[in-house]
């Protein structure tokens, strides 16, 4: 039954992100800015919903091909390897099965997505909680598709660390 509500709460994650991606495709002509192509914005953000996703449901393996392992472990500044990582996605993990509703890593909206050359930045927010912390994931176009080299949920200073997650 729980994966059921997380499922068609990830559907309606995926839903909003990709309404938002839709009414953002327009801004460009307003800010004066070369803006990435609707196909980038739709790859970035279905890789944002994996990774997500894939953090949701502790698949290690998975996040272990999703993660440019060189630049993540770099963003982190010394303060997480690999195995703390890991670690701490297990840690992650088990505290929130037992949030339930209150899951911060479900029910949230593409704030803001920022396409650069082959860099992006995605910013997501929990829906109708604008004071909630906003979790980010940086994330470069490598060979073959966008692979993640930093996000905001782990490591020092990152929100599992700060105890929002």
């Amino acid at each position: 039954m729980s994966s059921k509500k997380s499922s068609s709460r990830l559907s309606a994650l995926i839903l909003s992100l990709a309404l938002l991606l839709i009414s953002n495709v327009g801004c460009s002509k307003l800010t004066g800015r070369q803006e990435a192509s609707a196909e980038a914005k739709g790859a970035v953000v279905r890789r944002s919903v994996e990774y997500v996703s894939q953090i949701l449901n502790g698949k290690e393996d998975q996040l272990n091909a999703m993660i440019f392992w060189s630049d993540y472990l770099e963003s982190k500044q010394e303060s997480l390897n690999k195995e703390g990582y890991f670690a701490e996605l297990k840690l992650l993990r088990e505290k929130l099965k037992e949030s339930g509703e209150r899951n911060p890593l479900l029910g949230l909206d593409l704030e803001d997505l920022d396409i650069r050359g082959n860099r992006a930045l995605i910013t997501l927010g929990k829906v109708g909680h604008a004071e909630s912390p906003k979790i980010k994931i940086r994330m470069e176009w490598v060979e073959f598709g966008w692979l993640i080299t930093g996000d905001s949920v782990f490591g020092r200073g990152g929100l599992r660390a700060s105890g929002y997650l």
